[in-house]
């Protein structure tokens, strides 16, 4: 899809400068150990132009339910832009089959982050949020050591976005391999054990991750379109499959896809 986006314009007229209560600058990289040496402490400041894609795309494509891996500052964007569609577009998805619309799906694995996102979010995008708290534990996917958490919302997203977990969070050990180590990148196969069940026109989008994106671009069997831009340091695919029938059919009319 095109994520030609004016990032500044785009988040004065969304009012993201008032959601976030923060003027429109770029941030500085984090140092090389920072993930490592930051496990458990501090929230991570905001990332706006990661965050305005994120929007964009949630209001673009008009996404009706989201399965977040990694709660942060995208949590309370993302229950904004689902807000929005539904202020625009509730009255508009009959014939659609969607049990739960207009939800975001957030899996965390530290309680910690999990409370404070809650607490940023408050009364008014709570009912458009739902929280997983759940550990993440070493696995192997086709016999490729990963992470994956532990439980994952029972739900069908056409947009999922992983942004987490901290490799340090997925516990355990395999052939001395673990996850503890200041080299190692989050590597999780949560979107590869869910793959069947994913609806033609599905979006993944990888925040960084770009070892992960990989892992799952060799991994997946179904037809998905990847793009990998390194200069905005983000991955998408879009499970790329005719519709299943009438009602995925309607689905991806009402998001201006067919």
């Amino acid at each position: 899809m095109d994520l030609n986006i004016n990032f500044k314009d785009y988040f004065y007229e969304n009012s993201l400068n008032e959601l976030l209560n923060l003027n429109y600058e770029v941030n500085d990289n984090y140092s090389p150990e920072f993930v490592n040496q930051n496990d458990g402490g501090d929230a991570y400041r905001p990332e706006l132009n990661d965050l305005i894609r994120l929007h964009f795309i949630v209001r673009s494509r008009r996404i009706l339910t989201v399965m977040e891996l990694g709660a942060g500052w995208s949590t309370l964007v993302l229950a904004h832009a689902m807000k929005q569609n539904y202020d625009d577009y509730h009255s508009k998805i009959e014939g659609i089959r969607r049990k739960n619309p207009f939800k975001v799906y957030t899996v965390e694995t530290e309680s910690k982050y999990a409370d404070i996102v809650k607490d940023r979010i408050g009364n008014e995008y709570k009912d458009y949020v739902d929280f997983t708290v759940t550990t993440s534990s070493l696995t192997t996917f086709n016999d490729r050591i990963c992470g994956k958490h532990d439980e994952l919302p029972n739900v069908c997203p056409d947009l999922i976005y992983v942004d987490g977990p901290n490799p340090k969070s997925i516990i355990g050990n395999i052939n001395g391999i673990h996850m503890d180590h200041q080299d190692r990148t989050t590597v999780i196969c949560d979107a590869l054990i869910i793959e069947p069940f994913l609806l033609p026109r599905t979006l993944i989008l990888f925040d960084g991750l770009t070892n992960n994106a990989r892992f799952h671009k060799n991994n997946f069997q179904r037809n998905w379109t990847y793009t990998h831009n390194e200069n905005e340091d983000y991955s998408i695919f879009e499970l790329n499959e005719d519709p299943l029938g009438l009602y995925n059919r309607n689905q991806l009319k009402f998001q201006n896809i067919i």
